[in-house]
């Protein structure tokens, strides 16, 4: 592309100018010299302004490289990577209980019917166990075999990958795992409010929510913290700031899971058959 321009902007005398495409700068006529003998030729070229080559070459180039690294952050940030126990986190594998059932059928709905242009997403909440975190993992599942981007990521870990990012040795940079974050189809975060809030914590979290807030780009966030303000740090709002919570509960729907949590019900199920087969610890 440089080259092109150059042929267009031969010179035949040093009065000769033209203005730059992108700054407008007035830029005169040089004078080639010999290359070998050092000697003035006669011959005159307009220069290609550094401006002109900035977008000509090196937007370019950081654009793609741009797009390379994202793409290497959205495969880092694929649901086949969150571990083995998110491999079996499908709706077909979801175990309907008391409780659970809306939180099941909005989930269910939302990714059968999910369109990158969704401006609407949802908030799951409810105890720890029982299984918010599953059925973000099942959606995420189920827009990937439709071939959606869909990013799924609990809170702390995403905070230590960004912090992460930041050392030079580092493959991804903070600005491409922000950009994938900000460009997928869905953001899922898991456990929001579990992370140890800092003014650094605070403000990544905010970028990230209100860049998907600003582009109308859908989020799913599952979170054992009630949206509905009750005491100062035990609510969602107390946890995370009125910033953050206003975009948050703006575009979403919150739904709660009344379940019991599994965990609870797993150990009282192990606890029972050792006091049936009279055994101790």
């Amino acid at each position: 592309m440089v080259t092109q321009s150059i042929e267009k902007q031969r010179a035949t005398s040093a009065f000769d100018s033209r203005e730059c495409t992108v700054c407008g700068r007035i830029i005169k006529a040089l004078e080639l010299i010999h290359p070998i003998l050092k000697t003035p030729t006669g011959r005159f070229v307009l220069p290609v302004c550094e401006c002109e080559i900035e977008r000509d070459i090196y937007q370019p180039v950081r654009k793609a490289q741009g797009l390379i690294d994202a793409k290497e952050a959205l495969r880092m940030f694929d649901i086949d990577n969150a571990g083995k126990r998110f491999k079996r986190c499908t709706f077909a594998e979801y175990e309907a209980r008391d409780g659970n059932e809306r939180m099941y059928s909005f989930c269910r709905k939302f990714a059968l019917k999910f369109s990158p242009a969704n401006k609407i997403g949802l908030l799951l909440w409810g105890e720890p166990g029982n299984g918010k975190t599953h059925l973000a993992a099942s959606v995420a599942h189920e827009l990937k075999e439709k071939g959606f981007t869909a990013v799924f990521q609990s809170v702390p870990d995403l905070l230590d990958q960004i912090r992460g990012s930041y050392n030079r040795e580092s493959k991804i940079s903070s600005l491409s795992i922000m950009d994938a974050l900000l460009t997928c189809d869905l953001l899922i975060l898991d456990d929001m409010g579990a992370e140890r809030m800092n003014d650094w914590v605070e403000e990544a979290m905010y970028k990230i929510i209100d860049g998907r807030y600003n582009r109308e780009k859908p989020m799913l966030i599952t979170t054992n913290l009630n949206p509905n303000p009750q005491k100062q740090d035990e609510d969602l709002l107390g946890r995370i700031g009125k910033r953050m919570y206003d975009r948050i509960t703006e575009v979403t729907i919150a739904i709660e899971n009344k379940a019991l949590s599994y965990r609870q019900e797993a150990a009282e199920k192990r606890l029972q058959k050792l006091i049936e087969r009279g055994e101790d610890f």
